[in-house]
């Protein structure tokens, strides 16, 4: 299973160095340092692309930032959002800090 693993790993990664250029490769692998998901995900996307023919020869730097712009107006339209609570002290707020235990 491990092997398996390994060899598909092996094997993605000599289509990456075929299908991209240098540039491309390495802001890949910033990218996989940062956030492995979405590297993850944009691999599998450059590979069914190359698979259908969408690239005429590597793909460049600026085609995968175009690509990571893609995938991320995805991710930002999935629905999730964050809301931060306010502080619960707030500047109006006094502070007496002769009367605090340490």
């Amino acid at each position: 299973m491990e092997e398996q693993r390994r060899a598909m790993k092996e094997q993605k990664s000599a289509m990456m160095s075929q299908i991209l250029s240098e540039e491309a490769r390495v802001r890949l692998g910033n990218i996989a340092a940062v956030k492995p998901e979405k590297a993850d995900r944009l691999e599998n996307i450059i590979i069914q692309n190359a698979q259908r023919g969408a690239f005429q020869g590597k793909v460049s730097e600026s085609q995968l930032i175009d690509l990571l712009e893609q995938v991320g107006q995805v991710d930002s339209s999935s629905g999730v959002s964050v809301e931060r609570s306010k502080h619960k002290f707030d500047d109006e707020d006094e502070l007496d800090i002769d009367n605090m235990d340490f």
